[in-house]
């Protein structure tokens, strides 16, 4: 007939016939066979596990992959946005009846912004690419006019202050503005500040 005895590890009191003592896990009796158990954590003790750190080390080991394919992180700037470069920043005077240009080049596909504010009535402007700036040039030498190519998101019709953006290729790119006012000699220039900014 089984006995009550006491553990010998936690002294709690089991059956004699027991393989293990149901309180701490100590094998107690002749001949057990049983692994020994762990001693119960303390209360509060945590227990360590690698799952916290799978989420860290996915994202580390995806950056290293970005940058290994990809030397060039200039799309990741574009992502983010990165900072405006500015083109032009000028102050001029445009004679009535008359135009002026402003040259910039861009070296990547970037955002671009142009503003435009002028005294003595609106200026019509435009943004030219520099296969087109010659056709540009030779309506403005003709009587009758002629077409030229332009970039309808930046254009202005006799606009005294105005901003226009868009998205410009690599290239060589000019900034049109054309007084049209009637040129007489009572008739003050046009007062003129352009500014043309990049963003990637």
């Amino acid at each position: 007939m089984p006995e009550l005895v006491n553990c010998p590890a936690c002294a709690r009191q089991l059956s004699s016939e027991a393989a293990f003592c149901p309180n701490c896990g100590q094998p107690v009796g002749q001949g057990s066979t049983a692994r020994e158990l762990p001693p119960p954590l303390a209360s509060g003790a945590r227990i360590p596990t690698v799952r916290r750190f799978v989420p860290s080390a996915i994202i580390v080991a995806l950056a290293i992959g970005v940058v290994i394919w990809s030397p060039d992180l200039s799309w990741l700037t574009g992502l983010l946005g990165g900072r405006e470069q500015v083109a032009v920043d000028e102050e001029f005077t445009i004679r009535a009846g008359g135009w002026d240009a402003r040259k910039f080049v861009l070296e990547r596909i970037v955002n671009v912004t142009v503003s435009v504010r002028c005294s003595g009535g609106g200026l019509h402007v435009d943004v030219i690419a520099e296969a087109d700036f010659e056709a540009f040039q030779r309506t403005q030498k003709s009587l009758y006019g002629g077409e030229f190519h332009n970039y309808p998101d930046f254009s202005m019709e006799r606009t005294s202050e105005g901003t226009k953006k868009g998205r410009l290729t690599a290239g060589t790119y000019f900034v049109v503005l054309r007084n049209p006012r009637p040129p007489t000699p009572q008739t003050p220039p046009s007062i003129v500040h352009l500014r043309v900014g990049a963003r990637r």
